[in-house]
């Protein structure tokens, strides 16, 4: 899961992409232009996006419109899924929960793990965003970021 907190406006979102494997809303991933796929991202890579999804409902599902945003069917990602590509934009917060949270504090670097979350980065090198603390979202614990 991911929340805009702060981004530009009138951004273009890149919906051209499917998941080559299967992954979270709210993951860092790479583009595969070749396949026409998104796949998880090299440890330390900075050209990253944040993947989503449209949030509808199918199947089964389509008579309950009140599901929320956390609801499993909104936070996994299918393996051939069509995805919406956030772009990363410097100044940009967010918060996410697809985050290495252990002992983590205000002002660490960060940067991208071979899973897609974000982990502490101790020398910076390979630091994307920094991190501002926790963000609560309906009961549910995120972690806010500043894009670098």
């Amino acid at each position: 899961m991911y929340r805009r907190l702060q981004e530009f406006v009138g951004k273009n979102y890149d919906a051209t992409y499917s998941a080559k494997v299967k992954m979270a809303f709210g993951t860092f991933v790479e583009k595969d232009r070749k396949e026409k796929k998104v796949k998880l991202p090299a440890a330390g890579a900075k050209n990253v996006f944040l993947v989503g999804k449209e949030r509808l409902t199918e199947g089964k599902y389509v008579v309950d419109m009140q599901r929320s945003d956390y609801d499993e069917l909104f936070e996994t990602i299918d393996v051939n899924e069509m995805v919406v590509l956030e772009t990363l934009v410097k100044g940009e917060q967010y918060a996410v929960d697809q985050i290495v949270e252990t002992g983590l504090q205000a002002n660490d670097k960060l940067k991208v793990n071979a899973q897609g979350k974000l982990e502490k980065d101790a020398t910076g090198a390979d630091a994307i965003a920094v991190y501002i603390g926790e963000y609560m979202d309906a009961g549910h614990k995120l972690h806010a970021i500043e894009i670098l």
